[in-house]
């Protein structure tokens, strides 16, 4: 099994709700989320509609490139990338919440939010301790989801972990 832990040690979840993530998503979406993810002139990010996402990786291009139209910057100028993923994995586990005063929900409901990839069987018995700067790629299988995949860890900084998934 391949397990990430995050900095302090603990084993991450995903109703987590990221500190770093918390602070961002209050400095960049409140004012149209509000704090809570209830919505106001955004939509509401806590119950199961949505507009335009349908699984949760559907979220990262989403603030990455904003809804223009709709009022919502890109983030990608403004956000790094780990800025953004805290500011996905903050949004995500803001669904199911119940915050009072949220408003109605918007779009079409969803299914739960699912781990990009299921069934993960192979050569994962794979370990190794990453300096900072220093990076490590192995190949597992997904049975249950179809292709080939290479995993590229990086510890570019000395708290934050890197992972990229590629299919292949």
């Amino acid at each position: 099994n391949l397990v990430l832990l995050g900095p302090d040690g603990t084993l991450p979840t995903e109703t987590t709700l990221d500190p770093e993530g918390q602070r961002l998503f209050a400095m960049h979406c409140a004012a149209c989320h509000k704090p809570d993810g209830a919505g106001l002139v955004g939509p509401n990010m806590t119950d199961d509609h949505f507009v335009r996402i349908q699984r949760y990786e559907d979220l990262e291009p989403l603030v990455r490139r904003g809804i223009p139209d709709k009022g919502m910057i890109a983030f990608e100028n403004v956000l790094t990338d780990e800025q953004l993923t805290s500011v996905v994995r903050y949004t995500a586990a803001l669904r199911g919440t119940t915050p009072k005063g949220g408003i109605a929900p918007v779009g079409e409901p969803i299914a739960p939010w699912t781990p990009p990839l299921e069934g993960v069987q192979g050569a994962l018995a794979h370990s190794e301790v990453l300096a900072p700067g220093a990076s490590s790629a192995f190949r597992f299988t997904a049975p249950e989801t179809p292709g080939r995949y290479r995993l590229i860890c990086t510890l570019p900084h000395r708290q934050h972990l890197r992972v990229l998934l590629v299919v292949e």
